[in-house]
C-alpha cells in the first residue's frame, strides 16, 4: 500500500491515481504497487572517437508498476490485461508538451526493453471504474468534483 501521505507526487494527477491504486488494493484487485520505482536507461552517453562528449544519456522513469490480480473487464479496457502493469500518468491538457515526449519514451521503451507504457488519464479511468474517496470531494470546500457526479465509488463498483 502506498503511504500517500509520505510521498511528494509530481502532479495532483499522479496522487490520484495513487488513491485509486491503494482502492485497488484494499479491494484484492492489484498488488506490489510501486511509484517511481523503475528506470529504464534509453540510451547511453555518447562520445566521439576520441572520447570527447558528444551526447548526454537518456533515462525514462514511468510513475506506477504494479501486478494485476484479476481479468476484470473494466482494467481489460484500459491495460489490456497482463499481469505486470506499468503505467505514466497524463492530464488531459499539458502546456509543456508532455505527449511528444511520453510518446517517445513509450516507443523507446518498448523497442529496448520489451515493456509497454500505458497512459492512464485520471478523468477517463475514473468515469471507466471508479472514483476515489480523496478524489470525490474538492479540498477547499469539501463539496463533490462536478465532473466525478455520475461516477461510481468502488463499493458500487464491485458490486457491495
Amino acid at each position: 500500500m502506498l503511504k500517500i501521505k509520505e510521498i511528494k507526487f509530481d502532479s495532483d494527477e499522479e496522487r490520484q491515481v495513487a488513491c485509486w491504486l491503494n482502492e485497488c488494493e484494499k479491494a484484492g484487485f492489484v498488488d506490489r504497487v510501486l511509484y517511481h520505482a523503475v528506470e529504464y536507461q534509453l540510451s547511453d552517453r555518447i562520445a566521439d572517437e576520441k572520447g570527447r562528449f558528444l551526447l548526454h544519456g537518456h533515462k525514462y522513469s514511468p510513475d506506477f508498476v504494479f501486478c494485476l490480480k484479476t481479468p476484470l473487464k473494466p482494467f481489460q479496457k484500459f491495460f489490456k490485461y497482463r499481469k505486470n502493469i506499468v503505467i505514466d500518468v497524463k492530464g488531459s491538457f499539458s502546456k509543456y508538451h508532455d505527449q511528444k515526449s511520453f510518446s517517445l519514451n513509450q516507443k523507446w521503451t518498448y523497442a529496448r526493453y520489451g515493456v509497454y507504457v500505458q497512459k492512464v488519464i485520471p478523468e477517463k479511468l475514473f468515469k471507466a471504474t471508479f472514483v476515489p474517496e480523496a478524489c470525490r470531494y474538492t479540498k477547499k470546500r469539501g463539496q463533490l468534483v462536478k465532473k466525478y457526479l455520475g461516477c461510481k465509488v468502488v463499493g458500487d463498483w464491485i458490486g457491495k
